[in-house]
């Protein structure tokens, strides 16, 4: 997002969504990815929200019973990079 401050003609750059929010969706869309349709995660920043998408679908079919689980799923897409992350980011649970 950008704002013009009055008195000059350069404008100033601001955030408009926190690092971490940004960084977590994307790990999300790396992890959960279906590598196997050879499909591009697309990002898209836009001024009312922020749109991502990937090859695939939700593993457990609804989010009823991804919360009926009441744990960490037991299937992943990309196991070894789930686990690569989990080491360098400590996210999940392995």
């Amino acid at each position: 997002m950008r704002e013009l401050p009055g008195g000059t003609l350069f404008p100033d750059t601001m955030k408009q969504y926190d690092n971490y929010s940004i960084r977590e969706a994307l790990h999300n869309a790396i992890a959960h990815q279906d590598y196997t349709l050879q499909e591009r995660i697309n990002f898209v920043e836009n001024p009312g929200y922020v749109y991502y998408e990937n090859g695939g679908s939700f593993i457990p079919g609804t989010l009823q019973k991804a919360l009926a689980i009441r744990g960490p799923q037991r299937h992943f897409r990309n196991e070894c990079l789930c686990k690569a992350m989990y080491g360098l980011y400590g996210i999940g649970n392995f």
